[in-house]
């Protein structure tokens, strides 16, 4: 028996794998193995992070770890009454819990081949991968659905230059975005926290009551929430760029043991809008409803305008409409429901100068999480999908052209941070 069968349809591990690793591969195709394969994540920092949070996953890292033909032993041993009682649907795992769990079964293996075999025999045995088994494929730790992308690693400027300079444009727009991590996925950050999406009205309302200076030039909500992006508040807006070298240089600068990703970001004039456009400051008041409302307003919208759902709804929509009127000085608003489903890249005024450094841009997402990927740069009918290897090397190539954190982030404080790393 594959040892793992053991241990895998226990709800809260089968769990942990889901979040990790399988969700990825079945929504966006691809899924990068390296840190657990290569073994690189260190024990104590995983430890760390689980104890940050009170997690009872710490007593898995307690001692050294089993081999195969104890793994389940072992789990029962440190873990007696965690998680696998009830259903998969029972469980709730923090994103460092589920990546805890992963990399603990990954290290039941010794050396990075066993680690490689182990991970082959997941994708191609898993019953949730069933439907695309025949189209997985293996690059360099890639793990990816052949008939759905189309995987490029790249470990040069001059190949990433040459290949962007290939791309047939077919009349879009193309902008660009940086992942430090290839299993990164594509959302703004209020999404990627259930939590956060909660409390979006309540994170934006503390901030412009408790530093209402930083506030004082914004005309309009969208432009408060580049504000509060800029100031690291989760917003529902994703940074874009119009220069692949800045988006390089995010794919680069951290988790040097990860591929990064260059995410190719396609539009077309109809999902293109500047700031003052109507349909961009839709999106941006949603921020201004309860999550309730916003709940209210999703079901309005996926149920194509039902007279019962607008019904429901007819407070938020109300209170939305109010929203946008004040924003654009106007006296009529017209709210389409499926529009709130849909993102648009947003042209926003460059007011402070990080914005302007980074040539930056916004995807401004409306409640569906689904459809951010429709902007995705796709080629014969697969999605391209850009991998960065070499990070270090690519960085001091990129310091060549001025593209580095003094130049990305022109705050002095950070300006200072960098002069003092050139120096260490």
């Amino acid at each position: 028996m594959f040892f793992f069968d053991e241990l895998y349809y226990r709800p809260v591990i089968h769990r942990a794998f889901k979040m990790v690793m399988l969700d990825k591969m079945l929504k966006d195709g691809y899924f990068d193995m390296s840190v657990y394969v290569g073994g690189s994540i260190r024990k104590q920092d995983i430890i760390d992070r689980l104890k940050s949070e009170g997690s009872e996953y710490c007593r898995l890292y307690d001692g050294s770890y089993p081999k195969p033909d104890t793994a389940a032993q072992e789990w029962d041993k440190r873990l007696s009454t965690s998680g696998d009682a009830g259903t998969e649907e029972d469980v709730e795992l923090s994103q460092t819990e589920a990546e805890a769990i992963v990399n603990w079964v990954y290290r039941v293996f010794s050396t990075k081949e066993e680690r490689q075999e182990f991970a082959e025999k997941i994708f191609k045995q898993t019953k949730d991968l069933s439907s695309i088994q025949n189209d997985i494929k293996f690059t360099q730790n890639i793990v990816y659905n052949s008939a759905k992308v189309d995987i490029n690693i790249l470990s040069s400027l001059s190949e990433v230059n040459d290949f962007i300079a290939a791309l047939p444009t077919r009349g879009k727009k193309i902008f660009f975005r940086g992942h430090a991590n290839a299993n990164f996925r594509m959302l703004p950050s209020i999404m990627r926290v259930e939590s956060l999406m909660w409390h979006e009205n309540d994170m934006c309302q503390e901030l412009l009551i408790n530093c209402p200076d930083s506030f004082e030039k914004c005309k309009t909500h969208l432009e408060k929430l580049v504000e509060m992006q800029h100031y690291g508040l989760p917003t529902r807006l994703l940074d874009i760029t119009r220069n692949p070298l800045v988006a390089l240089y995010f794919a680069c600068e951290i988790e040097k043991d990860s591929f990064g990703e260059l995410v190719l970001v396609s539009a077309d004039n109809q999902s293109t809008v500047y700031s003052l456009d109507e349909r961009a400051s839709v999106l941006a008041n949603l921020s201004v409803l309860t999550y309730e409302q916003q709940c209210e307003l999703y079901y309005y919208a996926v149920n194509d305008n039902d007279v019962e759902q607008e019904k429901n709804a007819s407070v938020a929509l109300r209170k939305l409409a109010q929203a946008v009127k004040k924003d654009l000085g106007v006296s009529t608003v017209q709210i389409n429901g499926p529009e709130l489903l849909r993102n648009y890249i947003v042209n926003v005024i460059k007011h402070n100068s990080r914005i302007a450094r980074q040539d930056g841009a916004f995807i401004i997402c409306g409640l569906s999480q689904d459809s951010i990927e429709e902007f995705r740069y796709t080629k014969d009918g697969k999605r391209i999908i850009v991998l960065i290897k070499n990070k270090q090397e690519i960085l001091k190539q990129l310091d060549v052209f001025k593209i580095n954190h003094a130049t990305i982030f022109p705050e002095i404080e950070c300006v200072a941070e960098y002069i003092r790393n050139k120096y260490i």
